[in-house]
């Protein structure tokens, strides 16, 4: 169980933001101020990066990572929580992430091996999509008929 601290992330957009991702220059790993945490499985490749949809707690936002009981220990991030998202290569070691339709909600990047590792540790990349609502119409602004 992945779980943040707090209602929603330090990062909202009030629409749908792109992503820009860097490897460092062996092209192993992101550059270790955006995606490496010691004791997290790094990540070599875009392609290895899921998208999900977090559930909101009163004091926090939880995702399952794994699913286990008695007799068996599954990595697994619920599909339905999964979001698409496509990857385009703009430079050498640097990627553009587009995200597609998002409703509002708390969303994070996290590692497609994320509860495969044995430390406790799971990298991820937070943040929430708000979108500001219209102003209503004052009902003596209407038209009339």
């Amino acid at each position: 169980m992945l779980r943040l601290t707090g209602p929603s992330a330090p990062i909202q957009f009030d629409e749908l933001p792109s992503f820009y991702l860097r490897f460092d220059d062996q092209g192993a790993a992101f550059d270790s101020s955006v995606f490496a945490v010691p004791g997290c499985p790094h990540i070599a490749n875009p392609r290895d990066l899921e998208l999900a949809l977090m559930d909101p707690k009163a004091d926090a936002r939880e995702l399952e990572t794994a699913l286990m009981n008695c007799f068996t220990y599954r990595p697994n991030i619920d599909p339905n929580h999964l979001r698409p998202f496509d990857i385009e290569q703009i430079a050498p070691r640097t990627f553009k992430i587009t995200l597609r339709e998002l409703g509002d909600g708390e969303y994070c990047f996290i590692s497609r091996n994320a509860g495969r590792s044995a430390s406790r540790s799971i990298s991820v990349f937070d943040f929430g999509i708000q979108r500001t609502q219209p102003i209503p119409t004052h009902p003596s602004h209407e038209p009339t008929n």
